[in-house]
């Protein structure tokens, strides 16, 4: 599976070189990683918990592969431009900015994603409860109630692995890839550039649909910055910041619950 996301990926950025992507091969770059995602965490999951670990488990695994085939992609993509491993000329909207400002918009786009967050969580559960009832329990993995029964020693080796991975790894990764790469290929839509890149970016996270309003809503803001300083480092720090914000306090709250 992971062979063939490389494979899509090459056919579908012939030119890694050129300012500007079709809007189809745009949709599949965007998307084609979230549907690896989704079929590795369907498949993996069951086999975590069946070793008694918690879905997210099989989740972040499937998340490497992944998010390793975006990293995959750009470093390939540096190669046939540059003829060396360089994300030179791969990897845009490389301004200088002052890292106090890039601090302070960090904070501004932490302190409005977490609004958000407070004002869609009622959102998400009516969808969860509703719309995607039909999916298993274990699917959801943002719900307290999915990590009950689970030993701490393997709450605490998820939580260390979601801290490493979903809080280090992957939003520098989906940055660089998202941000960097495919946002500037989407330039000449203009103001509606930051839109149809976070839109897309939304859809991407197929293994969690429940939560697009709170996506596409607290994250925006990110995408913005990011576009409207032609700075990459503004999204990377923030998704950071987020992603480990995120991960500590629902793991400070299940491992209160579990005792």
């Amino acid at each position: 599976m992971f062979a063939w996301y490389v494979r899509v990926s090459h056919l579908i950025a012939k030119h890694p070189e050129s300012p500007q992507f079709p809007l189809f091969r745009l949709v599949l770059l965007h998307l084609s990683p979230g549907v690896l995602i989704l079929l590795l965490s369907l498949w993996l999951s069951p086999f975590a918990m069946r070793w008694g670990y918690p879905p997210l488990l099989g989740l972040l695994v499937a998340a490497t592969a992944g998010i390793g085939a975006q990293l995959v992609h750009l470093l390939c993509a540096g190669w046939k431009r540059n003829r060396r491993w360089s994300l030179e000329g791969i990897v845009l909207y490389r301004e200088p900015l002052a890292p106090g400002r890039t601090a302070a918009i960090a904070c501004g786009c932490i302190v409005t994603a977490i609004l958000v967050l407070v004002l869609t969580t009622p959102l998400d559960r009516f969808l969860a409860e509703s719309v995607f009832a039909w999916l298993p329990a274990w699917f959801f993995y943002g719900d307290a109630k999915v990590y009950a029964g689970y030993t701490r020693s393997a709450l605490l080796v998820t939580l260390w692995v979601r801290l490493a991975l979903d809080g280090l790894v992957f939003p520098v990764v989906e940055e660089l890839y998202f941000r960097g790469y495919l946002m500037p290929r989407l330039d000449r839509f203009g103001g509606w550039t930051p839109v149809l890149n976070h839109l897309l970016f939304t859809i991407y996270h197929l293994w969690q649909p429940q939560n697009y309003a709170t996506i596409f809503l607290g994250i925006f803001p990110l995408v913005w910055a990011t576009w409207r300083w032609r700075c990459v480092r503004i999204g990377m720090v923030t998704h950071v910041l987020l992603n480990l914000i995120g991960a500590l306090l629902s793991f400070g709250l299940i491992l209160k619950n579990a005792g």
